[in-house]
């Protein structure tokens, strides 16, 4: 059937094919065919005109095949960018299209994008890893969140992140950790000066000495690291409660500085030092000044370094010397070994003290007791208690001052309490035949007396040892007794 370039029917469906299959509408001489103007696709399917506008009223499905079992097919596009257009609206100012990018504040690739209103990336920008299964799980890895920080498992950066703060809050605490070769104080690069602190690598080639400590470091000529209290005043910053003065090598403290020990040079083994032993110890109350060595000596100058006191080690066995250049005030007891002597230079001056206790002492010109014997009457040494006594003999040959505390026994009055003191230069005695009698004269005062009495002298009978009595003169036949005290000095050996 031949019809005529012009053709018209009057019908609003056109229906072709028999139903069997489909219908090829085909040119005669291989020339496009066009609806309304425009050639279709050739690519089957029913496809939409390549060029110009194209509108749609609903939904655009994209399939693979013709079952619509909801496979994905393919959109091939090849324009510059999507965008989303604002129908207008009578009597208002049209509103141009937008990109869909930035209609939806979507992530674009190579892009410098700011996201802003309220929808997820508002709130958050997380980037995840898959665990790669087919259905695939996603963990957090960096998250960016409208406060401004970033939560994430790890940062590499071989450049500079700049931030208000790090905090380190995520997953096991142990792994809770900043790392880093340096810290500086002053992160602003036109800073060039401030606090760093930082340690070396190990095994550093330019630094072989500090990869094992960590340096805090002030790379001013001024300045100090300052320990401030909770209630410190930066309007009013002195004085700091501790300052750390590297500059100068100084500690300082507002109060006080507690420290089991100080040593007086960086190297413990051979310094001075200042130590007190722990609550427990046996000896936790003692300060203990320790010398490093056995020729080490304890000095205290005056503002013009002249010396005031010296205490000395100058060998390895007591006494060692110490020195006093001025007056020595002392307002308790001075208390000395009792071997130790007082030295006026070279006048030796050791005091030695013994004592001995006697009873039923005769008040008698002669008297037929002995007050005590030089060698058989035990002395007591004041100076050492843990001494063992000691009879004249064995104390030796010296000089003495010796005092009598004599208290009366049975004299009803008649005779009162006395004191006889003088002057006892004693020898072992050693004579071969008879008896020789010394009489050694004393001071004498008593309470009371008879009527006639005079003061007694200590009399000394002597041959291989000597008997020593206190002789009444005054008292014949006398049947008065008295017990006391005898004590004996030594001024000089």
């Amino acid at each position: 059937m031949s019809l005529s370039k012009d053709f018209s029917l009057g019908a609003d469906r056109l229906i072709l094919g028999d139903g069997s299959g489909e219908v090829n509408i085909v040119s005669k001489n291989g020339q496009d065919i066009k609806i309304n103007g425009i050639v279709p696709s050739a690519g089957g399917g029913g496809g939409v005109p390549p060029i110009g506008d194209v509108s749609f009223i609903g939904n655009l499905i994209v399939n693979d095949n013709i079952d619509n079992l909801g496979d994905k097919g393919n959109i091939i596009f090849g324009g510059q960018d999507i965008y989303h257009t604002t129908p207008q609206v009578p009597g208002q100012p049209v509103v141009d299209d937008i990109s869909y990018v930035t209609f939806k504040q979507l992530a674009e690739k190579n892009e410098n994008q700011l996201f802003i209103g309220k929808n997820d990336f508002a709130d958050r920008v997380r980037i995840q890893l898959s665990d790669g299964a087919p259905i695939p799980t996603y963990t957090d890895k960096i998250t960016f969140n409208t406060s401004g920080n970033i939560e994430c498992v790890d940062i590499n950066n071989s450049a500079e992140i700049k931030t208000n703060s790090v905090i380190c809050e995520n997953g096991d605490p142990t792994d809770q950790l900043v790392k880093a070769r340096q810290f500086h104080f002053r992160p602003d690069p036109a800073e060039t000066t401030g606090w760093k602190f930082y340690q070396k690598p190990p095994e550093d080639p330019y630094n072989p000495n500090l990869d094992n400590y960590l340096m805090l470091q002030n790379t001013q000529t001024t300045g100090s690291l300052n320990l401030v209290k909770s209630v410190f005043d930066p309007q009013n910053p002195t004085p700091f409660d501790i300052i750390l003065d590297p500059q100068n090598g100084q500690v300082k403290t507002a109060t006080s500085f507690d420290a089991p020990q100080v040593n007086f040079r960086k190297n413990a083994t051979d310094s001075w030092s200042i130590s007190q032993p722990p609550a427990g110890d046996p000896a936790e109350g003692t300060l203990i000044a320790r010398s490093p060595n056995l020729l080490g000596s304890f000095n205290i100058f005056d503002s013009a370094s002249s010396p005031w006191a010296q205490f000395a080690s100058t060998g390895t066995t007591l006494p060692k010397p110490t020195t006093i250049n001025n007056t020595l005030n002392v307002n308790g007891n001075t208390t000395l070994s009792s071997i130790s002597s007082l030295l006026f230079g070279a006048y030796i001056f050791r005091p030695q003290q013994y004592t001995f206790n006697f009873t039923g002492a005769l008040i008698d010109d002669n008297p037929a007791s002995v007050l005590f014997n030089s060698s058989s009457a035990l002395w007591t040494n004041i100076n050492d208690a843990g001494a063992s006594t000691q009879t004249l003999h064995s104390i030796g040959n010296n000089f003495f001052k010796m005092t009598i505390i004599g208290v009366p026994d049975n004299s009803a009055g008649v005779y009162g309490n006395f004191r006889w003191s003088g002057d006892f230069p004693f020898l072992i005695p050693n004579f071969s035949t008879g008896t020789s009698v010394n009489k050694y004269e004393g001071n004498f005062g008593i309470i009371n007396s008879p009527a006639g009495f005079t003061k007694p002298d200590l009399c000394g009978f002597s041959s291989g040892s000597t008997d020593y009595k206190l002789c009444f003169p005054s008292v014949a036949s006398g049947t008065d007794t008295y017990s006391g005290t005898i004590r004996i000095t030594i001024f000089n050996t």
